[in-house]
C-alpha cells in the first residue's frame, strides 16, 4: 500500500478511535432554554416556585463558593473570550474545568441521592447528586463555549458494575481528547472504566482507555468487543427521561423506600411511565418500571419490560446482572 495510503488509514483509525467530532448531543447551556427546562420540570415535579430562583440561588452560591464574578452569563463568556485569547487553550479548557469542579462542591456541599436530582432540592436544601451535579457541570462548560455532554457510568474507577448507577459530565477539549468530570470525588477528573454514551450507532456501552498521568481519555472500545465510533454525551431524550427515572425511583413509599405504599408505588409507576414515554430505549427505566409492575401485581406487563429492557442492554453492549433472569 502506498505511504499516502497508509497516513490516511491511520488517520481514519484514530479517528474512530477517539470518538471523531462533538462530545455535544445535547444543547443545554446554562440559562438557556433548554436548561431552563430541566430547572421548570423539577419545580413543576416539586409544586416550587418559578425556576429563576434557582438561578438566583446558584449565582450567589457561586459567589460564596469563591468565583468573583459568580455563574452568570456575562462571566461564562468572559470566561469563552480568554479561551479565545489564550495561547495554550487545552490548558485553559482543563484549569476551568478544575475550577468548576471544586465551585459545585463547595456551593452546593450535600450529597443526596433520595432528592438531590431535583434542582428545587438544590436551592431548598442544597443538595446534588451525580445526573444533576453533571448536568450543571456541562452547562456550565457549554455557555462558555466548551464542548461537553454527559454519560451514564456502569463500570466504577476500581471496575465495579452498576446498572448504570451513576453519571459524569464529559469534557471534550481542543486537543480531541476527553475528561471524565466528576463532582463526588475530591479529584476533578475521574477514570471510571465504563461508561453508556450515545455513538454513530446509537446508544453504547463502552471502555475508555485513559492517560495516567493526565487521566485524558485517549480512546474508547464498545463493552461487547465490538466497533465503535463517534462517542458523544447522551441525547436529550435520554436525559430527560433520566431525570423522571430518579423521580420514580425516588418517590416517596416508592420502589427505593424501605415501606412501600400503594400511593407511593402508583408515583413510581408515574414517572416510569413517563421516563419510557421520553426515551423508549433508557433500559434502566424500562427494568425498573418492570420492577414497580411486579410489585403491584402487574405480572404479564412487567415481564414485557423485562424483556424489552433485556433487548436494549443487548443491542448497546452491555448485560448488568439479574436482567437475564427476570426477563425469563
Amino acid at each position: 500500500m502506498p505511504r499516502k495510503n497508509v497516513i490516511k488509514t491511520v488517520i481514519a483509525s484514530l479517528l474512530l478511535v477517539l470518538g471523531s467530532g462533538t462530545i455535544n448531543a445535547a444543547s443545554f447551556p446554562y440559562r438557556s432554554e433548554a436548561f431552563t427546562r430541566f430547572v421548570q420540570d423539577s419545580y413543576d415535579a416539586g409544586g416550587a416556585k418559578e425556576p429563576t430562583d434557582f438561578y438566583r440561588w446558584m449565582e450567589a452560591a457561586s459567589v460564596g463558593a469563591g468565583w468573583k464574578d459568580g455563574v452568570s452569563l456575562q462571566a461564562l463568556r468572559e470566561r469563552r473570550r480568554q479561551a479565545k485569547l489564550s495561547s495554550g487553550v487545552v490548558e485553559h479548557e482543563i484549569a476551568f474545568a478544575k475550577e468548576v469542579h471544586r465551585m459545585v462542591k463547595k456551593a452546593i456541599p450535600k450529597f443526596s441521592l433520595d432528592r438531590g436530582f431535583e434542582f428545587a432540592n438544590t436551592v431548598k436544601r442544597g443538595e446534588r447528586q451525580p445526573f444533576l451535579q453533571s448536568i450543571l457541570v456541562s452547562g456550565i462548560f457549554q455557555a462558555a463555549g466548551m464542548d461537553s455532554g454527559v454519560a451514564m457510568v456502569w463500570s466504577n474507577e476500581k471496575g465495579q458494575a452498576s446498572n448504570n448507577g451513576h453519571a459524569v459530565c464529559l469534557l471534550r477539549l481542543s486537543n480531541g481528547k476527553d475528561l471524565a468530570v466528576d463532582c463526588n470525588g475530591p479529584y476533578p477528573f475521574a477514570t471510571h472504566q465504563g461508561l453508556f454514551t450515545s455513538s454513530g450507532t446509537g446508544y453504547r456501552f463502552v471502555r475508555p482507555t485513559y492517560d495516567p498521568v493526565s487521566k485524558q481519555i485517549l480512546g474508547y472500545r464498545s463493552a461487547d468487543g465490538g466497533k465503535t465510533s463517534a462517542i458523544r454525551g447522551l441525547d436529550m431524550d435520554f436525559l430527560n427521561s433520566q431525570f423522571d427515572y430518579y423521580r420514580g425511583e425516588r418517590a416517596p413509599g416508592g420502589l427505593m423506600v424501605g415501606r412501600k405504599t400503594p400511593e407511593g408505588l402508583s408515583q413510581s409507576e408515574k414517572y416510569l411511565r413517563r421516563a419510557v414515554a421520553k426515551c423508549p430505549k433508557n433500559p434502566l427505566a424500562q427494568y425498573v418500571l418492570g420492577h414497580v409492575l411486579m410489585r403491584q401485581g402487574k405480572l404479564g406487563e412487567s415481564k414485557k419490560r423485562y424483556r424489552t429492557a433485556l433487548n436494549w442492554y443487548q443491542t448497546f453492549g452491555y448485560l448488568p446482572a439479574d436482567v437475564a433472569d427476570a426477563a425469563k
